[in-house]
């Protein structure tokens, strides 16, 4: 455990300064700013809340897919890890996804976006070919639990009521032109 101040780490094998710790901070900071100009929820009544997008939304899910390819050359996936932290898929994207899917050009295209991404997440790991990229290096091991969780909660997440069927509408459209 390292102290910086005043906040104690307790993220295992990463002293104080280390490129890791420092390379994981820098990530976490970008990555909540953008997620949190994304937009968030309302209650417009007692019983009822809303999905209110940001003004830049569109911008941000971009930005977050250019932070999302970040981890093709990181072994430790950083950002996935820190998107499953964030619960963006749960509490943004699949919210964005079904206030817009369906209601026009514009809205449509953040929800293409925001299917994009979730595309990129759901995306199976090899376990066994990452292993074997490790044991050809000299990397530390890294461990593949936690992202198989986030696979398994954001999959789940995709099966809730109206999430394939806001899929599907933004997807058959362009499937239904003819040449």
């Amino acid at each position: 455990m390292a102290t910086k101040g005043g906040a104690i780490s307790i993220i295992p094998g990463q002293r104080e300064g280390s490129p890791e710790e420092t390379r994981r901070s820098i990530l976490s900071r970008a990555i909540q700013n953008v997620v949190s100009a994304l937009g968030g929820f309302e209650q417009i009544s007692p019983t009822e809340t809303v999905y209110v997008l940001g003004d830049s939304c569109l911008g941000c899910l971009k930005d977050l897919k250019k932070l999302w390819r970040k981890d093709d050359t990181d072994d430790e996936r950083t950002v996935a890890r820190i998107f499953y932290e964030c619960r963006v898929l749960h509490n943004d994207l699949i919210p964005i996804l079904l206030e817009t899917a369906g209601k026009g050009k514009v809205d449509d295209r953040c929800a293409l976006a925001c299917a994009d991404l979730i595309t990129a997440m759901t995306w199976p790991i090899d376990i066994a070919e990452e292993l074997k990229e490790l044991d050809d290096g000299d990397d530390a091991p890294t461990d593949y639990t936690s992202l198989l969780e986030a696979h398994r909660s954001y999959k789940a997440a995709i099966l809730k009521p109206g999430v394939i069927g806001a899929i599907f509408s933004i997807m058959l459209p362009p499937l239904a032109k003819g040449k």
